[in-house]
């Protein structure tokens, strides 16, 4: 799912008035792009039904708005808290992006595993606001590409189902509205509501105001 949700980011007229996906063939494939990848039929129809769930990560974020990917993320908390050059957590930031850069073999240490080393050395508030001061975006904000995905993730009855990996709240600013919204202290219920999820935010998020 992230992957159809990287080439609809970037696809264009894929809305027609009633907020479906429109079929539009290439070579006998439906693809939204002519080089992008061909949509199941099936998917396509889950979607109209109101069956799908949109998974985001750091790539609708990056696309538009700007903010930093996982790697960097890191490097630039890392740098906030001023961790000095032995730190552990930065010596296996740095190690796993060297191994990356020379070999091309990724994720042989995790941001996660960077985070939890950091959580050693730091107060869980530092590192809050280091990341929260790292995702805060640079005005005037690109909107676009959430906006897209809020609109692709929306029912056609009007309820909105959005699952990201995302801490910043650039779902919660594009809507324009009072978005519904949920972290891990108060996830759906999805036995109870199929349906109107908001956006879930699975590992956390900042507060409106980055702070």
């Amino acid at each position: 799912i992230p992957t159809l949700l990287f080439h609809l980011v970037f696809s264009r007229d894929t809305w027609n008035e009633t907020g479906t996906l429109r079929n539009r063939r290439c070579g006998g494939k439906m693809r939204f792009l002519a080089d992008g990848i061909d949509f199941p039929d099936e998917l396509l129809r889950a979607h109209d039904e109101g069956r799908t769930v949109f998974f985001c990560g750091a790539g609708v974020s990056r696309a538009k708005a700007g903010l930093p990917d996982f790697a960097q993320l890191t490097e630039e908390v890392l740098d906030h808290l001023g961790a000095p050059p032995d730190n552990k957590a930065r010596l296996f930031h740095t190690a796993s992006g060297k191994i990356e850069t020379d070999y091309g073999i990724k994720g042989l240490t995790t941001s996660d595993r960077v985070f939890g080393q950091l959580r050693r050395d730091f107060t869980d508030d530092l590192i809050g606001e280091a990341v929260a001061n790292s995702l805060r975006p640079i005005e005037p904000v690109d909107f676009s590409a959430h906006r897209t995905v809020l609109k692709l993730a929306t029912l056609q009855t009007g309820e909105l189902r959005l699952i990201t990996t995302n801490f910043d709240f650039l779902f919660e600013q594009a809507g324009g509205r009072r978005l519904k919204y949920a972290t891990r202290s108060n996830l759906p219920h999805v036995e109870f509501n199929e349906a109107d999820w908001g956006v879930v935010h699975l590992h956390g998020m900042v507060n409106s105001d980055y702070s």
